[in-house]
C-alpha cells in the first residue's frame, strides 16, 4: 500500500480556535503501514502501549469518518506479514573501527532473524548513499555487512534520511510493513543541500519506523553525545521507532540489533472489514484509535489510495457478498411491503440508462439552475433598491405611498423609514459582505470544529507553526509549518497548496499540481491529519 508522503485571510476581526478538541489522545505514532486482502484491509501497528494482548474490542477504526469493525488482531511476524528492513550505514571519515564495528554486530544480529519473506538493503552513507539491493538470505546480507568499511567522505545524513525515505515509499522492492534503520555517530558534514528541519519533517510525516543506533567511541565527547541525541530525534518522531546507543546503554552492538528486532516483532496486524462502497475519492483517511487497560488513549492517522481499496472491495469474493446481501434485503422489503418494491427494482435494473447521460441531464439541470438563480438575485436586488429609495421618499414626504396617496403603506414599513439614509440609491446593488464566517467541522469526528471569520479580498497561509498566519493545529504532525494559502473574493473562497510534504485535496483530488481551486459548501479539504466539511455555521447547529 503506497503512502502520500497525506477558507481567505486573518483579517482584522479573525476568529481560529477549535470549538470542541479531542482530549486525552496519545501523542505518538503508531500507524505503519496497511494493504488490502480481498475485502479486509490489514492495517500494522507498532506497540501501541506496550500491553501483553491486544483486544480488538479496544480499538475504534474508521475509513474517511466511516467506523470500520476490527475483525481480529494478532502478533504481526505470527501472521507471516513480511517486512522490509533498509539498513543506513554511515561510512565517513569521522567513524573509527569500534564504531564501524558496532554497525557490523547489529546489522549481522538484524539479517540472523529475518523471516522467510522479508528482505534488507544495506545502504552506505557519505557524500552520496549507495545500496546492496534487497537481500533475502542471511549469507548474502552477511557478505554485504563484513564488507563495510570507513572511507574518507564527509557525511550528508540528512540527504541520506530523506533520500531512504523516499525509496521505501516509492521502490516495488519494499513490502507494506517497512523499516529505516541508521546507524551514524549523527554528524552531518555537507554545507548545503537538504536541512536538518527538512529531514526531520520527513522523518515526522512518512509514517515509516526509524530505528536509530549512536554508534559513538568508547568516550565520546560532550559534543558527540549531543550528536547521537539529534540522530535519535529521528526515531522519535517517527511511527513506532526507537534509539539506542551501545555505549551510553551499556550494551554491545549485537544487542542493539537483537533489541530492534524485538521490538519489530511486536508489531501487530489488524484484520479490518472494508467498506462494500467505498467513498469516491482518490485519497481515503484511515483512522484508528486505541483505548489502553489504564484509560489511556491513543490516536494516529493514514492517507491510503482509494484504489487500492476499491480493487478490495470489489473483488470475487467480495462482490458476491454483496449480491447477497442486495438478495437478502430486497426480500426482506419485499415481505414487508408486498410485491412492488422487488418489481420497482427489477424495471429499474432493466431500463437503467447509462451514467453518461445521467452526468449530462445533471450538468445541464445544475446550469440552468444557478443561471436562474444568478437572475433572480439581482433582480430582486433591485427591486430592494427601488423600493428602498420608494420608501426614503415616502418618510420624506410624511408618510405618502407610492401612489401618492396618505396612510398607503410602503412594502419595507417602519425598517425602511427607520433606515432610509443609509440606503443605496435607486438601481444600485447591496454592499457586499465584507467578511465570512467559515466552518471547518472534521469528518467523522463532528466534535472537532474550527472556525474562520475571512475578509474580502486578502490572502492568508494555514500550517502548523508560527511560520503560517493561520495556526490550524500545532499538534497536528501531518500539517507542513506553511501547508495552503487561501482567499475569499466576495463570492468564492479559493485554496491553493504551497508545497506540503502530505499535500492539500479538494474532495479527495489532490490539488497541488492544479493552481488555485475554488471550494463550495458541502465540499471537503483535507489539510494534515483531517477531512473538513465546509459550511457557512457549524454542522448541526444554528
Amino acid at each position: 500500500m503506497r503512502r502520500r508522503n497525506l477558507c481567505g485571510l486573518l483579517g482584522v476581526a479573525l476568529l481560529l480556535s477549535p470549538v470542541l478538541q479531542a482530549q486525552g489522545a496519545g501523542t505518538q505514532r503508531f500507524l505503519e503501514g496497511c494493504y488490502a486482502a480481498g475485502d479486509t484491509l490489514q492495517v500494522v501497528c507498532a506497540d501501541i502501549a506496550g500491553e501483553e494482548s491486544y483486544e480488538a474490542g479496544n480499538f475504534t477504526v474508521t475509513l474517511s469518518g466511516e467506523e470500520l469493525a476490527v475483525q481480529s488482531v494478532a502478533a504481526a511476524d505470527e501472521a507471516g506479514f513480511p517486512a522490509t528492513f533498509y539498513c543506513l550505514v554511515d561510512v565517513s571519515g569521522s567513524m573509527r573501527e569500534s564504531q564501524m564495528a558496532q554497525a557490523r554486530e547489529a546489522l549481522l544480529a538484524i539479517g540472523q532473524s529475518l523471516g522467510e519473506q522479508d528482505n534488507m538493503a544495506v545502504g552506505t552513507l557519505g557524500n552520496q548513499v549507495s545500496q546492496s539491493g534487497f537481500l533475502t538470505e542471511p549469507e548474502a546480507v552477511e557478505e554485504a555487512v563484513n564488507a563495510l568499511e570507513a572511507g574518507i567522505e564527509d557525511t550528508n545524513l540528512y540527504a541520506g534520511i530523506v533520500e531512504s525515505l523516499r525509496l521505501l515509499d516509492t521502490d516495488p522492492n519494499v513490502h507494506p510493513r517497512k523499516y529505516l534503520l541508521i546507524f551514524s555517530d549523527g554528524e552531518d558534514d555537507q554545507k548545503s543541500g537538504i536541512t536538518q528541519e527538512e529531514a526531520f519533517q520527513a522523518a515526522e510525516e512518512s509514517g515509516v519506523p526509524i530505528y536509530t543506533v549512536a554508534t559513538l567511541p568508547g568516550q565520546p565527547t560532550d559534543s558527540q553525545l549531543e550528536y547521537g541525541k539529534l540522530l535519535g530525534s529521528f526515531a522519535r518522531a517517527s511511527a513506532g521507532g526507537r534509539h539506542y546507543t551501545p555505549v551510553v546503554d551499556g550494551i554491545s552492538g549485537a544487542q542493539a540489533g537483537e533489541q530492534i528486532m524485538e521490538a519489530v516483532q511486536r508489531d501487530l496486524l489488524l484484520s479490518v472489514q472494508l467498506p462494500k462502497q467505498p467513498e469516491e475519492k482518490d485519497i481515503l483517511l484511515l483512522r484508528v484509535s486505541y483505548m489502553a487497560a489504564d484509560g489511556s488513549s491513543y490516536e494516529d492517522t493514514l492517507e491510503v489510495y482509494a484504489e487500492d481499496v476499491l480493487v478490495a472491495a470489489g473483488g470475487t469474493d467480495a462482490g458476491a457478498s454483496e449480491g447477497e446481501d442486495a438478495e437478502g434485503e430486497k426480500e426482506g422489503e419485499t415481505a414487508e411491503g408486498g410485491g412492488e418494491t422487488q418489481d420497482a427494482a427489477q424495471e429499474g435494473a432493466e431500463g437503467q440508462p447509462p451514467y453518461g447521460l445521467y452526468i449530462g441531464i445533471g450538468a445541464a439541470v445544475l446550469l440552468l439552475f444557478i443561471l436562474a438563480a444568478v437572475l433572480v438575485r439581482r433582480k430582486g436586488q433591485k427591486r430592494q433598491g427601488k423600493a428602498s429609495k420608494g420608501a426614503a421618499d415616502e418618510a420624506a414626504d410624511g408618510g405618502t405611498g407610492s401612489t401618492g396617496e396618505p396612510g398607503e403603506e410602503d412594502a419595507l414599513g417602519e425598517t425602511a423609514k427607520a433606515g432610509a439614509e443609509e440606503l443605496p440609491e435607486s438601481g444600485q446593488e447591496l454592499p457586499e459582505p465584507e467578511k465570512y464566517e467559515l466552518y471547518l467541522t472534521a469528518v467523522g469526528y463532528e466534535q472537532i470544529v474550527h472556525m474562520l471569520v475571512l475578509e474580502k479580498n486578502k490572502e492568508v497561509t494555514v500550517g502548523r507553526d508560527k511560520r503560517a498566519e493561520i495556526v490550524l493545529d500545532g499538534e497536528d504532525r501531518r500539517l507542513s509549518g506553511v501547508h495552503c494559502r487561501l482567499r475569499w473574493d466576495g463570492e468564492k473562497i479559493y485554496v491553493w497548496d504551497m508545497g506540503s510534504t502530505n499535500g492539500t485535496f479538494v474532495n479527495g483530488v489532490p490539488i497541488s499540481q492544479l493552481g488555485k481551486v475554488a471550494l463550495h459548501e458541502g465540499e471537503t479539504i483535507r489539510m494534515g491529519s483531517y477531512e473538513y466539511r465546509i459550511g457557512r455555521e457549524e454542522e448541526g447547529g444554528q
